[in-house]
This record gives C-alpha cells, structure tokens and sequence, in this order.
C-alpha cells in the first residue's frame, strides 16, 4: 500500500529532509506544501513532481500516513492545529514553538498521537553511547555536564543560537540526566544589532544537584570537545 508522507514547508531545511527521505528510500511517497512559489519551485527543480506540491496543507492533508512540519518557527503552533485534529503521527522541526505559551498550547492539543521534536542528537552513535554508560553505571552519580557549539558561521537570519543550536543540548543534557532542571538561568548577546542572539551561555540546575552548562555561538573561534559527561567516577568525552 502507498503511503503518503506530508511535509509542510521547504525552506532551509526542506532539501536537507529530502536528502534523507531519499536515502530511506520514501522521497517517492513524499507530497510536499509550502505558500511560497519560489520554495515549491525549489522542491520541483529538485525532483518532486508538480503534482506532489502545493501551496495549500487541505490537498494532501487527508490522505497523509505522518506529517512532518518544517515551516518557520512563530508559525508551528498554527500550522500544527489542523494535523492535530487528525491525530496523524507528527514530526515538528525544533524548537516545537518560539515561545512557552504556544508550546503549552501545542502540548495541551496533542491526543493518542505521536508528536516528535526535532532533537537529532540523541541518534547520534556516540551520544546513544554516553548515554548507554550513563544508564548501567559506569561513570557513578552524573555531577555536570557541559555542552559547546562554537566557530565563525553564517548567522541565521530566522533565529539565533539559543533557538538553533543551544535546544539540542539542552534536550541532550535532559536526556542524559534523566529528569528536568528545577532552575535555569542564561545570558545572551546580540553583538551585531540583528535582532537574533549571536551568543550565549546557559547553566541548568537539576533536582539530583546535577549541573549543566550550555555555551554556544557564532563569533566565537576554536574548537572544543562538544560535549563532556562528568561522573562521580568516570569522565566522558565526545565530538557530535
């Protein structure tokens, strides 16, 4: 039986989810919607048939098996309103939303559905790894864990980098944990007047005393282990 996989929106990401959709061997099965004709015009040029694409989310809505939601951040929350009520597994670009109140809201909506945050780094091998040692023990009590993303890039003219870069190791640092923070507190910088934070540094206190420590940015050079996983016996280092 044909399945149907719908993905809202092809901006930066779309060709980077294609790529992928392609080596499961699904990009055959993919029906793509975004309101602007230059993306749809993208998708086309990079092999998706004409009638596979559309600028309205009703065309395909009905008949898609799982809907992946690649639309800009502030719009998530709008345009996840309609798969919702279809309870169709849903896969959503990180961050869920731009802010707690939409999140809230979005969480509040969700049913018997599979919803799925974007967080990518918890599949990667060594990430799955560290957390494997974490899990039997082998590195005793977690007492901190620090998280670097770092070097001159392209900022991103649609968010900045607690948005793009910092989420996945805060989700990280809470998956290896196990549990939540209680607190959390940040600074961020804008050093360039764009509207987006070019910088930032995050520390996250959790309710076994665990700490963790997110620092990232755009401006900055050099090169750091991404991620380092301290135990009360055992020190993790891994490269993301």
């Amino acid at each position: 039986m044909r399945r149907c996989i719908l993905q809202i929106g092809f901006g930066n990401f779309g060709p980077t989810h294609l790529a992928a959709w392609r080596v499961l061997g699904l990009a055959d099965e993919l029906y793509v919607v975004d309101p602007d004709e230059a993306a749809r015009r993208r998708c086309m040029d990079l092999g998706i048939a004409p009638d596979r694409v559309s600028g309205t989310v009703s065309d395909f809505l009905d008949q898609a098996d799982l809907v992946v939601i690649l639309a800009p951040t502030d719009l998530h929350l709008e345009v996840c309103l309609p798969v919702l009520k279809t309870g169709k597994p849903l896969f959503i670009e990180k961050p869920m939303t731009a802010n707690l109140n939409d999140a809230q809201a979005l969480r509040d909506l969700i049913r018997e559905q599979v919803v799925q945050v974007g967080f990518y780094f918890r599949a990667h091998p060594l990430a799955q790894r560290a957390k494997e040692e974490v899990d039997k023990g082998r590195l005793g009590d977690l007492r901190y864990i620090s998280g670097r993303f770092h070097g001159h890039k392209r900022a991103r003219s649609d968010s900045g980098v607690v948005a793009n870069d910092a989420v996945h190791f805060i989700d990280q640092a809470n998956w290896m944990m196990g549990e939540l923070p209680l607190e959390v507190d940040a600074v961020t910088k804008d050093h360039f007047g764009r509207g987006h934070d070019d910088f930032a540094l995050i520390r996250l206190f959790y309710p076994s005393g665990a700490l963790a420590h997110v620092e990232v940015g755009c401006i900055q050079p050099g090169r750091w282990n991404d991620n380092i996983v301290p135990g009360a016996t055992q020190t993790k280092e891994f490269m993301v």
